[in-house]
């Protein structure tokens, strides 16, 4: 049964998307959170050792390690005592998880045909949607870590086609995250980090939390600024609702879609197929039994059977029942 409750505070932990060019400071700012555990996709943190002694690291250019990685962290989140997971760069992650499609595909080629000819080997939509499922399932596990969640991007141009002397011309606007272009609408905050006249600042591109204003600019920002800003807000806030993996939502829904489509069948056959007044009114209690189940249009179909029905057997049952 569906319930509406009031909106509560919930959010104890951040999730945010930072992305910039090289050497800004992105992976730099990501490790000054609390208790870090990194996992670095392009050894960019080899070199912050010193600064950072206690912050973990795995390092990996697979995305299925990358999983692994994940899951390490969420059975032994207690043990490692992370309060930050850092996945840098998650650019990498998104090829990596391309790559390893299309090099799948190659293999299947090459085992029904060694000579098979790559020149022309594209993503179909069914790759697309596997792809997007398996992203889709790997970061809603990322979310509902009891820790606060970096997601490190480089940075690409952006550019718009306007029509320049009779003809489309690409022109640069700005720049934004390279990286799948649906990540930035899961997390809290997107900060684009830049590096001008010898200091280090972001400028906020998205703020789910309300806290600044877009395009607020923050010089040499830390931990202790959102924990100050943001966090301490929500400190006493209950936990957190976990989101259901994808995989799982779409497997309840098939399952609550083939149970609605098997009882409609047997509920239009039986309506069909039926001679008395008896089971006439034994199929319309049926109904009004199941109608949560079922579709406005659904119910109508039926409520059309019925009446056809209703005309053929004598009777004195001459109610349409609710359901129907």
């Amino acid at each position: 049964m569906v319930k509406f409750e009031k909106i509560y505070n919930s959010r104890r932990f951040l999730k945010i998307l930072i992305f910039g060019t090289a050497g800004v400071g992105k992976t730099h700012f990501s490790l000054s959170f609390k208790n870090p555990a990194i996992i670095d996709m392009e050894s960019g943190s080899t070199f912050m050792c010193e600064k950072f002694k206690n912050a973990l690291a795995f390092h990996t250019k697979s995305f299925s390690e990358l999983c692994d990685a994940v899951t390490e962290v969420e059975k032994n989140i207690d043990t490692l005592k992370i309060n930050t997971l850092i996945i840098d760069p998650i650019t990498v992650a998104w090829a990596s998880l391309l790559d390893s499609r299309i090099e799948a595909k190659k293999i299947k080629m090459l085992r029904n045909n060694p000579k098979a000819d790559f020149d022309n080997l594209d993503l179909s939509f069914t790759d697309w949607a596997s792809i997007k499922r398996k992203y889709n399932s790997f970061i809603t596990t990322c979310l509902n870590l009891p820790v606060h969640l970096i997601l490190v991007a480089r940075a690409k141009d952006e550019y718009k086609v306007e029509l320049v002397g009779g003809v489309m011309q690409p022109s640069k606007i700005g720049i934004k995250a390279n990286c799948e272009k649906e990540t930035s609408y899961v997390t809290d905050l997107v900060l684009r980090m830049e590096f001008e006249n010898g200091q280090r600042y972001i400028s906020i591109e998205k703020d789910r939390t309300g806290t600044f204003e877009i395009g607020q600019k923050i010089s040499n920002p830390t931990y202790e600024f959102f924990e100050k800003n943001i966090l301490l807000k929500y400190s006493k806030s209950a936990s957190e609702p976990k989101q259901e993996l994808e995989e799982v939502v779409s497997t309840k829904d098939a399952e609550k879609e083939l149970i609605r489509e098997n009882k409609l069948q047997e509920i239009y056959e039986g309506f069909k197929n039926c001679t008395t007044a008896f089971q006439l009114k034994t199929l319309t209690d049926e109904v009004e039994k199941s109608k949560n189940i079922f579709t406005s249009s659904d119910l109508e179909m039926l409520r059309q059977e019925y009446i056809r029905k209703h005309k053929e057997i004598p009777s004195n049952h001459n109610l349409i029942p609710a359901g129907v």
